[in-house]
């Protein structure tokens, strides 16, 4: 809301002679003509013709008619609420009903018919049009003071009693500063282009617990009643689990964050944006346990060990706008980015490609190129011949409707080396599984009551491995963990298969291996089965119709809008039809669940909905 400084002749002062009727009608257009250019009139507005052109009853019926015809709504610009927080020198009056408001103003005398009907239609302006003068300077020296440059600065500290004393406090600083260029004197020749212009600029710290547990820096022992799986005497034993091994140094991770944004206005503020470009550094992560050898015989505990770095932008870009012909519509497109890199982390000195390497971006997809499907004996023979065989990852046993993987490293055999990133194979970078590009589009268009709303959202860019059994229908763990569904029918097969009469067609040119339950050869991490888990949803649909406020004012309503909506309507996406690219990597994500369904993407499903509505306003 914008509150400008206003001169007497802007405010049209109540005038002294009689007005025509032919001047009335004009001014009742030329009105109407401006609310309907921004989609709205404020009640200072109405308020200052009816005092210029002295209305009665009647004229100001018509007003109101004409206003409501062309769907036009009202703002209140003096609402205590629009002006909470802003310093003044006057004092304001409290938020009032009608009747209330009409009492406290001395001009608002209970005779006066106009005065009658504003309060009857709730709309009772609560300041004088003199005491709207001092109000409006004085707002606008105040705020112009607030918004050419702004400065703010906190300062938290944090407690926590999971952590031991010396490592359970933080102090996290943090500042911001702004430059309202728009605001200066000398940008007023730019004024008519661009309206808002604003510059930004923060700093500031967080702490971040970063833990599972309530004292995760005692280790704990488990004492269980008669649960041993043997017998003593007759009697099952009392038994004692030895707890994990525990890190009393364990304390808060420091998140910092540089941020530098410019927002703007262009063209009457109806093309407006921002942007902002950040980098967040993330010290003393509690990161994966160090490599230790496996005699230790438990696992490593958890320390603060690792240093991440985050790079990210954010743009948000709209445009709103009525057309000549009343229709008002907008668009509101924003997109994000980000990449994670390790900073710092010594726990991997062997530089293993199974976890953290300092300097290396999170979520790389290290895996196999595929060549394809072999779909002959000699097919796959003649590969081998060529790479030097695949005996290293499967059983030795390879024929047509396997993988042929590609040689990476030009030595004999398709290895994967020691999996380190100076011997890794045959394997390499095949993508990385960090969703990049988040972007959102709104939608949004009204005319003459009705009204209709698309909001879409999607991720541009996604790679993911899903090694669920799920996904392979068949696999490493056996019948038990076998599942068909629809999608696995696509699988190798060099001849028919089935009952006599009841065969299933051979089918060479499959989307899945041959399925085997002996070994996992043709499920290693690979580029023919990475997922491209990106997707764009029509995330909402809304279409309404708001009735004719002089429809309903006559029975007690102020606003009654019926409406349709949908929610998950449209989905596009490349990934597999067995999930869902909102969902992909849920289910049951328990550290304790069982391989093949753990994190495999068989969450509760979004459901399509279809909702009817009716909205109403007393």
């Amino acid at each position: 809301m914008r509150i400008q400084t206003m001169s007497n002749n802007e405010l049209h002062l109540p005038a002294q002679q009689q007005v025509s009727e032919e001047k009335k009608n004009a001014a009742f257009k030329k009105l109407v003509e401006r609310g309907k250019q921004s989609g709205h009139l404020s009640a200072q507005e109405i308020d200052n013709v009816i005092v210029e052109l002295d209305l009665d009853v009647d004229e100001l019926e018509k007003l109101n008619e004409m206003i409501d015809s062309a769907n036009i709504s009202i703002v209140d610009d003096f609402s205590a609420e629009a002006l909470d927080g802003i310093p003044l020198e006057v004092d304001l009056p409290k938020e009032t009903d009608a009747a209330e408001t009409v009492a406290i103003n001395d001009n608002a005398a209970m005779d006066d018919p106009v005065k009658v009907y504003l309060k009857e239609i709730g709309r009772v302006p609560l300041l004088t049009p003199e005491e709207e003068i001092e109000l409006a300077i004085r707002i606008a020296d105040n705020d112009e003071k607030a918004k050419k440059r702004l400065a703010e600065a906190n300062l938290r500290y944090d407690g926590t009693s999971r952590f031991r004393r010396g490592n359970r406090w933080q102090l996290s600083p943090s500042f911001s500063l702004g430059w309202n260029i728009a605001q200066e004197n000398f940008w007023e020749d730019f004024a008519d282009v661009c309206n808002q212009l604003k510059f930004r600029f923060s700093y500031g710290e967080l702490g971040n617990m970063n833990t599972n547990g309530w004292y995760p820096t005692y280790r704990a022992m488990t004492l269980k009643q008669a649960n041993g799986s043997w017998l003593q005497n007759g009697l099952k034993p009392n038994t004692a689990y030895v707890g994990d091994l525990i890190s009393t140094a364990l304390t808060w991770e420091k998140v910092r964050t540089w941020n530098i944004g410019l927002d703007w206005g262009l063209f009457n503020n109806r093309l407006t944006g921002s942007f902002d470009a950040y980098i967040r550094y993330t010290d003393n992560m509690v990161g994966p346990s160090v490599e230790l050898p496996a005699t230790l015989g438990i696992a490593t505990p958890k320390t603060n060990n690792c240093d991440l770095k985050t790079k990210g932008w954010e743009l948000t870009i709209g445009w709103q706008d009525r057309t000549n012909f009343g229709m008002g519509y907008g668009i509101k497109f924003n997109v994000s980015d980000a990449r994670t890199y390790i900073d710092r982390y010594p726990g991997n000195p062997t530089n293993s490609i199974n976890t953290y390497i300092a300097g290396r971006e999170i979520g790389e997809i290290w895996g196999f190129e595929t060549v394809g499907i072999a779909k002959t004996d000699d097919e796959m023979q003649a590969h081998l011949n060529k790479v030097g065989g695949q005996s290293a990852i499967g059983s030795g046993v390879w024929t047509a409707g396997d993988i042929m993987y590609a040689d990476q490293d030009g030595k004999p055999g398709i290895t994967k080396g020691a999996q380190t990133l100076e011997d890794h194979g045959d394997l390499k970078v095949i993508g990385n599984n960090t969703p990049r590009y988040h972007f959102g589009l709104d939608l949004n268009a009204n005319y003459k009551g009705f009204d209709v709303r698309l909001f879409f959202q999607g991720v541009m860019k996604r790679d993911y491995w899903q090694g669920s059994n799920i996904f392979w229908g068949v696999g490493q763990w056996g019948m038990w963990w076998s599942t068909g569904l629809k999608e696995h029918e696509d699988y190798f097969r060099d001849e028919p298969v089935g009952l006599a009469g009841h065969e299933i067609a051979a089918n060479v040119n499959s989307y899945y291996a041959r399925p085997r339950f002996d070994s996992t050869q043709n499920q290693e991490t690979q580029t023919r089965y990475l997922q491209d888990a990106s997707y764009i949803r029509l995330k909402n649909f809304q279409l309404g119709y708001t009735l004719p406020a002089s429809m309903i004012r006559k029975i007690g309503i102020t606003n009654c809008r019926i409406f349709v909506s949908g929610e998950n309507l449209w989905t596009g996406t490349k990934l597999s039809k067995l999930f869902d690219p909102e969902t992909i990597s849920g289910g049951n994500t328990d550290s304790n669940a069982s391989a093949p369904i753990k994190s495999a993407g068989n969450a509760y499903p979004l459901s399509r909905t279809w909702s009817f509505g009716l909205s109403v306003s007393l």
